[in-house]
């Protein structure tokens, strides 16, 4: 008997197994090369239909679309393909029968597939997700917390369970891609104690992550832009990529060329390395999306020459692309301040066409790239104000509609009517500091854009944003909670004097708060802020102090930078300099090159020069590296950057000439843009030859040594009387070669015994901190290198000079007489 069981539990093992290898659909299935081959399949075999062929269908489907070989090849064609409807009816008739892994993939599969969320197939999928949470592995609740985000669940009760779940066992959680998968997903939900517990775990497994992952340090890079602290797993993340460069294709390059854009990080090595692959691809790409990424990509990076060529080939391909791609190439050709009228009166015709495509938030760029970009048509214009209207009107979400009327403000103030202000004054109080200041900028145009008296509900308007906008700064709960609410430069750039005391009176209120973690962002809005607290600074100085070992080499300069821009010594001010200073040098090796270029600059600004690193910067290899990798950054970073190196330059030769580093700007400062003199100049500088008696004591817009400009200089004698200028000495004509030392100058341009070479200067309001006379770094150590180079220097401030005492002829001259023959003209 006990033979015969045995016998048949062996026939019994050898038919499933037979019926498996006999299972002909699921090897059709499996042996498809593209989506029409299995929808195809499923419409023959859908009586016969299985749990197992669905899931694999699913699957392959979800694999041909990632490859994307043709424009059909959307999800929105696959999602409403009859055949599609059937799979998914066939799993909704089947979850209780599922695995749990299998499950959280069907999910993943059909939510990357853009199944609506709010089908009965996707609740189903959830609802029952959500009843197993507890006995899903790392993994799979990794892929359900991605799914749920991307449901727009991110702050939902069932994320808050999951991260309660992952805070549990998280200590015994090895998987690189579950591991950043929390990371992303669970940021929003997680407490401070969770966050630095998924950053530190995520960044100690991600080397084991190999290249067919790549979606995951992309996905982190993402997050690190809500808390830049993580500075150190930002460049893990990185190093990463630049590790796999070669395994990456094209079309992941440009995202992560598009992610290293959104962020502002301009890490050179995996850039130059993505360029010269990408510059390789254009020359044989001819699908016009791929184009298209392509241009996104390295428009803003290449050369006046290479541009050319890529705008006349986009040119070729812009009929072809899809909405989504003329969007983004709009949105780079804005970036790139393109001036070709004819490419931009062609993609913004092609994007017209579309209009009705676009989501809201694509809408409202558009008609900002229109205005920036000066498009003539009209047509387009109006018709996008017609749309934005209408999703003004039928939209109750507040962030939705103050940006729709800034779209529309923008397009044409004078097509806000009393029925948008209407609208306006319905939403503002649910508003947050961003959408607050989003309508305090549609208001202020408006007022200013007619001439007519303000009506009274406008400026009851403008009178409640006031109001709100204080309220929002004075009620925050945390600091941290302040930071993010005003973190963005054109939020804080549009305060008026009595937010701003607001402000720092509630950054005060919460100093204590001030940590290694939120230390860069808040002294990053203590700069935007343009006022100088003390009590601020100097404990922004005291945390950094105590956590510099924890800082990033790369996150010390935009600490330092608001000290040496706001022209500020904290107690104890050489220490703390000389411990930045310290910890840049010991790790300069693993620092990018601008990096040390931007913390040197900011060193300089504040007259600390430490030897070791600008022996390190004005090396030869190091400016060869420097400038080859400028070649692969945005073109205004790259402007600014090789500003800041000229900068640094001068500063050393000046300050420091025993470095013995070269002067080699000359050229460049040649190139650069002069500032125009307006007619304040003119004017003073005829009052000031009446001062003196005559043309020749005078002169306007002086080169100097190391190209520096001053508006005005004049020499006096001992007993502080003009000397007049002799023809053979003119300033303005002096051209110094390299490296030319002061007292060199001063021999070929000898002054009589005891005078006195006076600069003055002019200082506008951007050189000023906030309604203050203080003056900033950058004008500061103007001044400095001036009275080094033998000058004794005015600085005269704009507020002063157009001040309405100053309003006669006779109040200047007095005025300027006052500032000229100064008891502390010092004589030499």
């Amino acid at each position: 008997m006990l033979r015969w069981n045995s016998a048949l539990h062996h026939s019994l093992r050898w038919l499933c197994t037979r019926s498996v290898r006999t299972d002909t659909l699921l090897d059709q299935i499996k042996r498809s090369t593209n989506k029409y081959h299995i929808f195809q399949l499923v419409g023959i075999h859908r009586p016969v239909l299985t749990l197992e062929h669905v899931t694999c269908a699913m699957n392959l489907l979800w694999q041909f679309h990632k490859v994307k070989s043709d424009e059909l090849s959307s999800v929105d064609h696959i999602g409403k393909h009859p055949e599609f409807i059937s799979l998914c009816t066939v799993v909704e008739h089947n979850i209780d029968l599922m695995e749990d892994s299998e499950l959280v993939a069907v999910l993943n599969t059909v939510d990357s597939l853009q199944v609506d969320a709010h089908s009965s197939l996707v609740q189903r999928l959830v609802t029952e997700g959500w009843r197993r949470l507890e006995r899903l592995d790392p993994l799979s609740l990794s892929t359900f917390a991605a799914c749920l985000r991307r449901q727009h669940m991110t702050r939902s009760p069932l994320m808050g369970q999951i991260a309660s779940i992952v805070d549990l066992c998280l200590d015994d959680v090895e998987d690189p891609v579950a591991l950043s998968s929390f990371v992303c997903n669970l940021y929003a939900v997680s407490s401070p104690r969770l966050q630095e517990r998924l950053f530190r775990k995520a960044e100690s497994s991600l080397e084991k992550l190999d290249a067919s992952h790549l979606e995951n340090p992309i996905q982190l890079m993402e997050v690190l832009s809500k808390d830049k602290s993580k500075l150190s797993l930002m460049k893990k993340c990185d190093k990463f990529f630049q590790k796999n460069a070669s395994a990456i294709d094209s079309q992941t390059i440009c995202n992560i060329m598009r992610v290293y854009q959104s962020l502002k990080f301009t890490n050179c090595e995996f850039i130059v390395t993505a360029k010269a692959r990408l510059m390789e691809e254009v020359k044989c790409c001819d699908h016009p999306g791929n184009f298209a990424d392509l241009f996104v990509a390295l428009g803003p990076i290449v050369s006046l020459k290479i541009r050319q060529s890529l705008k006349k080939k986009l040119s070729n391909f812009a009929d072809k692309m899809s909405p989504n791609n003329l969007h983004d190439v709009l949105k780079t050709m804005e970036d790139m301040e393109c001036t070709n009228t004819e490419l931009i009166q062609k993609i913004c015709s092609q994007v017209q066409k579309h209009l009705m495509a676009y989501s809201l938030g694509q809408l409202c760029s558009i008609a900002e790239a229109v205005v920036l970009l000066g498009l003539k048509d009209d047509s387009l214009r109006t018709e996008l104000q017609i749309i934005l209207k209408r999703h003004m009107l039928s939209s109750y979400v507040p962030s939705d509609v103050a940006q729709t009327i800034k779209a529309m403000s923008l397009l044409s103030p004078n097509k806000i009517d009393d029925v948008v202000l209407s609208k306006l004054d319905d939403i503002i109080a649910q508003c947050n500091f961003y959408d607050l200041s989003q309508v305090m900028f549609v208001v202020t145009r408006l007022l200013q854009s007619t001439r007519t008296p303000p009506r009274k509900n406008r400026m009851k308007l403008l009178n409640d944003l006031h109001s709100y906008r204080l309220k929002r700064v004075s009620e925050a709960v945390s600091l941290d909670s302040l930071i993010l609410e005003i973190h963005k430069k054109e939020i804080v750039n549009q305060m008026e004097t009595a937010l701003v005391e607001a402000t720092l009176h509630t950054c005060q209120r919460f100093i204590h708060q001030l940590s290694l973690k939120n230390v860069i962002p808040f002294s990053v809005l203590v700069l935007r802020i343009n006022t100088q607290c003390p009590l601020l600074l100097d404990k922004i100085a005291e945390v950094t102090m105590d956590n510099l070992k924890e800082i990033h080499p790369s996150a010390v300069y935009p600490i330092l930078r608001v000290f040496s821009y706001m022209n500020y010594e904290p107690p104890q001010g050489k220490d703390f300099f000389d411990a930045c200073a310290r910890h840049v040098c010991n790790n300069k090796d693993s620092l990018s090159p601008h990096s040390l270029v931007l913390t040197a600059y900011a060193l300089a600004l504040a007259g600390y020069f430490p030897k070791e690193l600008i022996k390190a910067i004005f090396s030869n290899d190091f400016l060869l590296s420097f400038d080859s990798q400028l070649d692969a950054l945005n073109c205004r970073i790259n402007k600014k950057l090789r500003l800041f190196l000229m900068e640094l330059n001068r500063a050393v030769c000046i300050e420091h000439p025993e470095y013995g580093v070269p002067w080699f700007h000359e050229e460049y400062c040649q190139q650069l843009p002069q500032r125009e003199k307006g007619v304040p100049h003119q004017q003073i500088h005829q009052l000031l030859k009446e001062i003196f008696g005559g043309p020749d004591y005078t002169k306007m817009s002086v080169m100097i040594p190391y190209s520096y400009t001053i508006d005005f200089e004049y020499i006096l004698d001992k007993e502080r009387n003009p000397i007049a200028y002799v023809q053979e000495d003119d300033l303005s004509s002096y051209s110094p070669s390299m490296c030319e030392s002061v007292s060199h100058l001063q021999e070929n341009k000898p002054l009589p015994a005891g005078a006195q070479r006076v600069a003055v200067d002019f200082i506008y309001s951007w050189a000023l901190l906030r309604n203050s006379p203080h003056v900033k770094g950058l004008f500061a150590m103007k001044k400095r290198h001036l009275e080094i180079l033998g000058y004794h220097v005015i600085q005269i401030p704009s507020y002063e000079l157009n001040s309405t005492s100053l309003g006669t002829k006779a109040a200047w001259t007095s005025y300027l007489r006052k500032k000229i023959f100064a008891d502390d003209v010092y004589t030499v």
